[in-house]
């Protein structure tokens, strides 16, 4: 390198060039840009962000922090037609309020430790303890909540479960706000935060449906909060954040680490010391832990099954209507002083209560017990205490007592029984709805047989989600065509062996018989499930599925399939659900959700909710006719007849289901006043092969009981309706063939809607002379006395599988022989077989025979054309992509 005096001249000069400082200049400029885009792209951005906050603070939801635990206010129930009341909910069933002096320090000190470090400290968000957490979790396996007790409180009780972006900003100020309006109400933050902790532990959920710390101590310990231990208190403030998980009725081994580590953390706060630390630990709190607190199960009497119905539906009122969340709902039930007007009919409930309670309607031969045995268990080797739990289904009491020593004896050995207690409830059981179809209101419930012997327990007439069977037949196959005006009562299904796919269904005879050519109401009256599944087929699954879905059923994707057609649905129905969708038909197809309030008032008496009837138009009103007066003859002359009333005179008309193997037995019908719905089958299916119809003879008890004194009236005919005098073996107009049939008179006068009568005259009824020594059309030679004139059928689809001897008509049918022309070869004068020159026209209009059990085009079916009741085009029927290589399990039904 050249470090010269002369060589460091000449950059010096280089250096002061004019080039250079232009360049110089050039990279400064550049560099203040720069600085000034990024400044002001911070401030913009700065200001897009501050932008987005205010408008998620404006968004905000209202709370108000005061009087919210104040009020202690039992909710009473009248009926809406007399304003009688009938009941009261108050928050002794599943939470009970408890001032704030009334609660152990033990308890506040184990909620604080737990979810809360620096509660005292924060003004309502605590940013060290967001830190904190984040921590904990990444250096060791336990968990610590980073929101704050305040704005847990404010999640509480604005429902704000989703812990989104948007929603943890709200949390945020309004925990903030929440205490700074306290703090200036209550004349200092010590009161405040008294206030914040003990509405929070009034309002907590602690598992097995227990809200508040009284609750939940009364249901685990069966004692007041106020003489819960030190191991108690940290017992139930381990089962915040996850309580189902952290249950100590359940999961008393995941409840017993988390109370360690609640003891652990009040010891390093100083809230305890070494020795009430070491008491409490060496406790074992688990053994006086049953499944239900004494204190709740000896209730002195308990509300209905129509009274916990009508709970349940305001609480999903309040939560959709108002934006509660579920404990907020219970709680303003349970203690917010509302009215609650029931739409209840009492003379209605009173003749289904006395008929549910009477085991004369529940025949002997099928009698059991469902016994429920629970047990706290204490392992005498780890000392671990476990829950345990067995049901089984007995005959009689003295079964019942064997099992229960046999389980207390397997549980003897390392184990011991600290607690246990058994529930048996009578099987098998049932549930049923009256609703009146004009309106959707409910008139009564029963939600089991026997006594009621709990409150909000399960209710079989809302919560038994069970095969309907061939109940779904009319909803989810003939509905749908009749309405699309794809088929009419008279319409023709062949009742034959058939396959579509992979999918083969039989009919509910054990003998799995097959009648043949089929009309409709037949169909329906006789419950036949391989026209139901022919019809969906032609009908188009999607169709059909949609139309469920408008009747307010809760279909799913996985019910996309032909095994619908038969009640083979995923998650089952509920009868409420049944009545409701049957009432679509009774009301002239307009469909009422259920209702069981008419409106509930606040404490002060402001209107809270309003449960008006909004009926939707489902079917049109000349469909929802014809199916009705089809629904009668399954009453009259069908699967439904032990339903019929003995001396009230009134129209009833239903359909019958009962699942495979008899495990669910189902009816839903309609009367001009009433639709009502049952259901009968064991909690824990089983099947009921000597049930019989015990079930249509109890519904029938019941609804003719509630119509004794109303006067006789018919379902409303519309208008657009006509007769036609058909032919049942064909669905075209009757002809003089047609009252020959071997069988008797094969016509009857049947109801259309104007326009889809049929105009052309029975070509499936034939006649010819037979020679009955060779059984071939007969010729001038056969003699007269050999002669006789024949009248049969022609099936428009040929038959030609192996088991035709199976088809009842069959035998009605002319032979191959006969339609081929073929004439007598024995009568022939020579000894040669002959064939008639110019025989009759035998020929079959219509498609070629496809092969047994062929499925024909829609037009084989019906001649009329389709119409769309949303006014949408109507799609083309959706070609059947089979779902199963074999048929699907569960869908040979009996009706």
């Amino acid at each position: 390198m050249n470090y010269s005096k002369q060589e460091n001249e000449k950059k010096r000069i280089a250096y002061k060039s004019k080039s250079k400082k232009v360049l110089n200049k050039g990279w400064l400029i550049c560099v203040r840009i720069f600085v000034a885009v990024l400044i002001i792209g911070f401030f913009s951005a700065a200001g897009a962000v501050f932008g987005a906050y205010l408008g998620i603070l404006e968004n905000t939801p209202k709370v108000d922090f005061l009087g919210q635990a104040d009020g202690n206010f039992d909710s009473i129930v009248y009926l809406d037609s007399t304003n009688e009341e009938v009941d009261r909910y108050t928050g002794g069933e599943n939470r009970e309020y408890v001032a704030y002096e009334n609660i152990p320090q033990y308890l506040k000190d184990a909620f604080v430790a737990i979810e809360d470090k620096r509660f005292y400290e924060h003004n309502g968000v605590d940013f060290q303890g967001m830190v904190r957490a984040v921590f904990v979790m990444l250096s060791s396996d336990k968990t610590e909540g980073a929101s704050t007790i305040t704005q847990q409180l404010i999640k509480n009780k604005l429902g704000l479960l989703s812990n989104s972006f948007e929603t943890k900003i709200q949390e945020q100020y309004l925990a903030v706000k929440c205490e700074e309006v306290l703090t200036e109400k209550l004349g200092s933050k010590k009161a405040a935060k008294e206030y914040i902790l003990g509405l929070y532990l009034n309002l907590i959920g602690l598992g097995e449906s227990q809200i508040g710390v009284q609750a939940a101590s009364l249901f685990y310990f069966d004692k007041d909060v106020s003489e819960l231990t030190l191991s108690e208190c940290a017992v139930l403030a381990a089962t915040t954040q996850k309580p189902t998980k952290n249950s100590p009725l359940k999961h008393p081994e995941n409840n017993i680490k988390r109370r360690d580590y609640v003891l652990e953390v009040m010891l390093e706060m100083g809230t305890i010391t070494q020795d009430e630390y070491d008491e409490a630990m060496a406790d074992d709190p688990y053994g006086t832990i049953s499944s239900v607190s004494a204190a709740l199960m000896e209730q002195p009497s308990f509300h209905s099954y129509y009274n916990d119905a009508m709970f349940n539906q305001i609480v999903r009122d309040l939560m959709e209507q108002k934006g509660l969340s579920k404990v907020e709902a219970n709680n303003l039930i349970y203690n917010g002083g509302l009215s609650i007007y029931s739409l209840q009919d009492t003379r209605i409930q009173k003749i289904v209560d006395e008929a549910y309670l009477d085991e004369a309607n529940f025949p002997d031969n099928e009698y059991a017990l469902q016994v429920e045995y629970i047990a706290s268990v204490k392992n005498n080797v780890t000392g671990k205490t476990t829950n345990f739990s067995k049901t089984e289904v007995v005959k009689n009491q003295e079964q019942a007592d064997a099992f229960v020593e046999r389980m207390r004896n397997e549980l003897s050995g390392l184990d011991k029984v600290i607690d246990d207690r058994v529930n048996i409830s009578v099987q098998p059981q049932s549930g049923f709805v009256v609703m009146d179809q004009s309106t959707g209101y409910v008139r009564a419930i029963s939600g089991g047989r026997g006594e009621k012997q709990v409150n909000r327990g399960f209710n079989r007439a809302t919560d038994a989600d069970r095969s309907p069977g061939s109940v779904f037949k009319v909803l989810a196959s003939y509905a749908p065509a009749i309405d699309m005006g794809l088929i009419t009562p008279a319409t023709i299904i062949d009742d034959v062996p058939t396959k579509i796919g992979g999918y083969e269904p039989s009919n509910w005879d054990q003998k799995n018989q097959f009648k043949g050519l089929t009309t409709v109401r037949e169909a329906i009256k006789d419950s036949m499930n391989i026209c139901a599944v022919k019809n969906m087929y032609n009908t188009g699954v999607d169709n059909c599925l949609r139309y469920l879905k408008e009747f307010g059923l809760p279909m799913v994707d996985d019910d996309y399939n032909l095994s619908t057609a038969l009640g083979g649905i995923t998650n089952g129905v509920s009868p409420i659900d049944l009545a409701a969708a049957y009432s679509t038909i009774a009301n002239q197809g307009y469909y009422n959700k259920p209702i069981l309030y008419s409106r509930v008032l606040d404490h002060d008496g402001n209107v809270l909710l309003e449960n008006t009837p909004q009926p939707k138009e489902v079917l049109k009103k000349t469909t929802a006719y014809l199916l009705l007066d089809i629904m009668k003859d399954v009453v009259r002359a069908g699967t439904g007849g032990q339903a019929q009333f003995k001396k009230v005179s009134m129209p009833i008309a239903g359909k019958t289901g009962t699942s495979s193997l008899d495990k669910d037995l189902c009816f839903v019908a309609s009367t001009p006043y009433y639709t009502a719905s049952i259901w009968l089958g064991y909690d824990i299916q089983a099947s009921m092969h000597n049930y019989g119809s015990v079930h249509l003879r109890l519904w029938s008890k019941i609804m003719e009981q509630v119509h004794a004194e109303l006067p006789y009236k018919d379902f409303e005919v519309p208008s657009g309706l006509t007769t036609a005098t058909i032919c049942m073996e064909s669905g075209m107009l009757a002809g003089e063939l047609c009252k020959r049939d071997p069988r008797g008179d094969r016509t009857r006068t049947e109801i259309f809607v104007k326009g889809t009568q049929p105009t052309e005259v029975c070509s499936v009824h034939r006649e010819y002379d037979i020679c009955k020594d060779s059984g071939l059309l007969a010729t001038e030679n056969c003699p007269q006395e050999s002669v006789e004139h024949v009248v049969g059928i022609v099936r428009p689809i040929p038959y030609e599988g192996d088991d035709k001897g199976k088809i009842a008509d069959a035998a009605y049918e002319f032979g191959n022989d006969v339609l081929e022309g073929k004439t007598c070869e024995i009568h022939n004068g020579f000894g040669v077989p002959t064939e008639a020159p110019d025989g009759p026209d035998i020929s079959v209009p219509g498609e070629e025979t496809q092969g047994p059990g062929y499925i024909p085009p829609m037009d084989t079916f019906s001649p009329y054309v389709p119409f769309n009741p949303f006014d949408t085009p109507t799609p083309e029927p959706t070609p059947y992509v089979p779902l199963y290589t074999d048929a699907p399990p569960d869908v040979t039904l009996r009706p």
